[in-house]
């Protein structure tokens, strides 16, 4: 392939051998920024060299799990008198996860491609709360359903049905909004939004579980 420049005179030549390799490694590289693992690290790496790539990703996501056991603990009265909420919290942390794990891969590929920028991201955040309403509504009827079968409650259908509608409402704003900003700041969003994505969409979420849970149903 010839590679031209803007007056049309050639700038140099990429073969197709190169290419390949190239976007051969991009998959693998791309997979472990998101996994928070150094692109250095290979699967016959020692155990030793392997634990100085990996702790300081794990410490960081120990603190922020610590913040979502942190809401449990301020609602504990409510998960005592209430305990069937319990069964319902990693139903709630999960789907907000996978929600807005989605969301991050679309305004993450938007980023790479250079498409969306911090400065024209209301549009894409716009779209993305229009689905993620869309996704809660249907997720969240579904879930309401079989909590009213299955328990008995219509108030606790109601209570786990608007707590996810509001984690995905939650999942598609930050799952959009915090890569953006690490990237204003000059951050790899790959590497660390995945952190501030997924601990804020646990903490809302079970905020919204709990609180609703003690407002409704106590």
């Amino acid at each position: 392939m010839v590679v031209l420049d803007r007056d049309a005179s050639v700038l140099g030549i990429v073969y197709a051998d190169d290419a390949l390799e190239l976007f051969g490694h991009l998959p693998a590289l791309s997979f472990y920024s998101f996994a928070g693992v150094d692109s250095s690290e290979r699967p016959l790496d020692s155990a030793v060299q392997k634990f100085k790539n990996r702790y300081v990703w794990l410490i960081v996501n120990l603190g922020t799990a610590f913040l979502a056991g942190g809401v449990i603990l301020l609602f504990k009265d409510t998960v005592t008198a209430l305990s069937i909420l319990a069964v319902y919290i990693p139903v709630v942390a999960g789907m907000g996860g996978n929600a807005a794990s989605q969301t991050f891969a679309v305004t993450l590929r938007g980023i790479t491609l250079g498409s969306v920028t911090i400065e024209d991201a209301l549009p894409v955040i716009y779209r993305e709360l229009g689905a993620s309403l869309l996704n809660g509504l249907l997720i969240g009827s579904i879930v309401a359903a079989i909590s009213v079968i299955w328990n008995g409650s219509f108030m606790l259908g109601v209570v786990v049905g608007l707590s996810m509608i509001g984690v995905h409402l939650v999942a598609g704003l930050f799952g959009a909004l915090i890569p953006l900003v690490i990237k204003r700041f000059g951050l790899d969003p790959a590497s660390i939004s995945m952190i501030f994505i997924s601990t804020t969409t646990d903490v809302f979420g079970l905020l919204l579980l709990l609180g609703l849970g003690a407002w409704l149903l106590l």
